[in-house]
């Protein structure tokens, strides 16, 4: 269902349709909540649209909540709907590696030049770079 929410969602957003692009991703976050992906993945996707948009506060809010995420990956191996199933540990160096690539992401200026000057951006980027994994 994840799969082909998203590829409907990419091609909405290839053609520029915002209304279609912006119902997929609600429907997707509704999916990830469904299935307790958590925020990571849950702001995902409104992370991509918000980009498309070059939306910035939903662009902040969208950062916040996925480096929020990123401190209780991965919350759906706990959940009891997956209870059945073992989950392999995640490498120690796992969500180290994560984050430094959101970090590197969102320095891109062709990705996210759009929020250079808005201080809140660039403190929020800082205060994830300083090293804290946790």
């Amino acid at each position: 269902l994840y799969t082909t929410l998203h590829s409907l969602f990419s091609m909405s957003l290839k053609e520029n349709d915002m209304e279609k692009a912006c119902y997929l991703s609600e429907k997707m976050a509704e999916l990830e909540r469904l299935f307790e992906m958590g925020e990571y993945f849950e702001y995902s996707t409104a992370l991509d649209l918000a980009q498309a948009k070059q939306d910035r506060e939903q662009t902040l809010l969208c950062a916040e909540r996925i480096f929020a995420g990123l401190r209780s990956y991965p919350v759906f191996s706990s959940s009891p709907l997956y209870g059945h199933m073992k989950w392999k540990e995640p490498a120690p160096d796992f969500c180290k590696n994560l984050k430094e690539n959101l970090i590197r992401l969102f320095q891109d200026k062709k990705e996210f030049g759009y929020m250079d000057d808005d201080k809140r951006w660039v403190v929020l980027l800082k205060e994830n770079e300083a090293g804290n994994y946790n």
